[in-house]
């Protein structure tokens, strides 16, 4: 723990999984955090203190949390970033060290375009200007983006600022929207004279140590995918099936434990001398779909990876048609054939970079999920 040297955060997006995290992290630390919770709900006045209670204790004992609240080390703001007369009404007496921007959309599909852009581009804008309002010329801002802002164009992602150009396409409304705040954040950054950061973290998994996360969307609905089609299968017919799944052996998903991230986030940030650098926080090693395959050890499926030509062969089976759906959000990342530069997070973190990327631990958060959804199903 770093009592010694407490900070005063403002933080984001407290009720997310890295959010949620980081600030596990940050009170352990010693550090004091300002929280800015969304509370939609009107049925009790205290509910966005409750919602952030309900999150942190992911990590942490409930008792614990509301030491922390009761100690002034924790407090919580009630607003929606996307509304910005609201926003400019926040005055604190407050100046922070540091404003670590995790909120955002995680919506993709282009019928939410509209709140994608309304949470990644103006709650940014919105943030920025808190931020500004209650910093000093030491101040940083800490945004945390995704490691895919390259969209399907860029194959050689640098640590480097990734100007938004016509040639740039996009998997999906999220990753344009996450380039575009990039951008805002950076250039606002020069040109107010704020020293800002940029984290780039890839599919972040469970932790190392509980596996756990607060919310299982994205990657894990894809192992859900798995796990209900095996059980399908076993239960349909006893055989084992063997199906096609579109990729590439030479590619596959890069993750990494949530745990690394935010460690190597605040290690980093705590070292880095100049301003405006840009971090991507990913795995060495990426994991393809054949190297899921042998980590669960599925009892009735069997994956061959082939091209996208053998389905214009042969249709989809109905089980391949689920098992495509399951992976709706996730297979294009199954496909993405982007390199990540390192060098920059390499320098920092120096010999602590090769062991939190070793692949067994990907292995241990993986299996741990996949069993439990497994011993659900039998329970159930």
């Amino acid at each position: 723990m770093n009592k010694g040297n407490a900070k005063n955060l403002f933080l984001t997006g407290i009720t997310g999984n890295l959010g949620a995290f980081a600030a596990y992290r940050f009170l352990n630390m010693g550090y004091r955090i300002t929280a800015l919770v969304r509370a939609k709900t009107k049925l009790t006045t205290d509910a966005h203190i409750k919602k952030m209670i309900k999150s942190l204790s992911t990590w942490m004992p409930v008792e614990e949390v509301q030491h922390f609240i009761d100690a002034g080390k924790l407090i919580a703001i009630k607003c929606e970033m996307t509304q910005t007369e609201e926003m400019k009404g926040i005055q604190l007496d407050d100046i922070f060290d540091e404003t670590w921007h995790f909120a955002s959309s995680l919506k993709y599909m282009p019928k939410d375009r509209d709140e994608i852009y309304a949470a990644n581009i103006d709650g940014v804008k919105n943030v920025l200007d808190l931020h500004k309002r209650h910093s000093n010329r030491d101040s940083k801002f800490i945004y945390i983006s995704t490691a895919y802002v390259g969209g399907r164009t860029v194959t050689h992602l640098k640590e480097e600022q990734l100007l938004l150009t016509e040639d740039l396409t996009f998997k999906n409304e999220y990753e344009k929207s996450k380039l575009m705040a990039e951008n805002i954040v950076l250039d606002y950054g020069r040109d107010e004279k704020l020293f800002s950061v940029v984290f780039r973290p890839s599919i972040v998994m469970g932790d190392t140590k509980t596996k756990r996360l607060i919310n299982y969307t994205g990657f894990y609905l894809a192992l859900d995918s798995l796990v209900n089609l095996n059980s399908y299968i076993k239960n349909a017919t006893g055989e084992v099936e063997v199906l096609r799944f579109e990729s590439d052996n030479d590619i596959g998903l890069n993750l990494i434990p949530i745990d690394h991230v935010i460690d190597n986030m605040v290690f980093i940030n705590e070292r880095v001398q100049e301003p405006h650098q840009v971090f991507n926080i990913t795995n060495k090693t990426n994991i393809g779909i054949k190297e899921l395959q042998n980590i669960v050890a599925f009892s009735h499926l069997r994956i061959n990876v082939v091209p996208n030509e053998a389905f214009e062969r042969t249709p989809r089976t109905r089980s391949e048609k689920l098992m495509s759906y399951g992976f709706n959000y996730i297979l294009p990342y199954a496909n993405n054939k982007v390199k990540f530069s390192t060098e920059r997070t390499a320098r920092i973190l120096g010999a602590t970079y090769d062991y939190p990327y070793y692949p067994n631990k990907i292995e241990e958060v993986v299996d741990d999920y996949v069993n439990r959804k497994q011993v659900a199903e039998i329970v159930g």
